[in-house]
């Protein structure tokens, strides 16, 4: 099933996120500063609107479901992904920056250390960015 719009959004994410990593609702909201009422409304919605529970309730504590265990997987890369991309943002709010993506190996590389040394005069900025595995 497809998420809505007003149900599966980055807060709804965030808090479904937070409360399997953390398996606790309030502590979810504790590290979101939401209410406990709040990240339990959004679960509720989330496992409504994808038609599954996604947690069981287990007294005051939550255990994910082998469903909600496999949703926690894809959500954790989307939010990292989301967080990946917002990061390499950041160069180009430089003016005059010049953005350079490369390998681990050419990282480790004496010659980057060089390109760190630029001349600061022309304000550029060298990003070394690798894809992680």
């Amino acid at each position: 099933m497809r998420c809505a719009k007003t149900f599966c959004n980055l807060s709804t994410l965030r808090g479904f996120e937070a409360a399997a990593r953390l398996a606790s609702f309030a502590l979810a909201a504790n590290e979101l500063h939401l209410s406990h009422s709040a990240v339990s409304h959004q679960i509720k919605l989330l496992e409504a609107e994808l038609g599954q529970p996604l947690f069981r309730r287990v007294g005051r504590s939550v255990v994910l479901t082998d469903a909600g265990k496999d949703f926690a997987r894809s959500v954790r890369d989307i939010l990292q992904r989301i967080e990946d991309g917002v990061a390499r943002l950041a160069p180009y709010q430089k003016p005059g920056g010049v953005i350079v993506y490369t390998t681990m190996a050419l990282r480790k590389d004496s010659s980057c250390r060089e390109w760190r040394n630029c001349d600061w005069h022309y304000r550029t900025w060298i990003c070394v960015g690798y894809q992680r595995t």
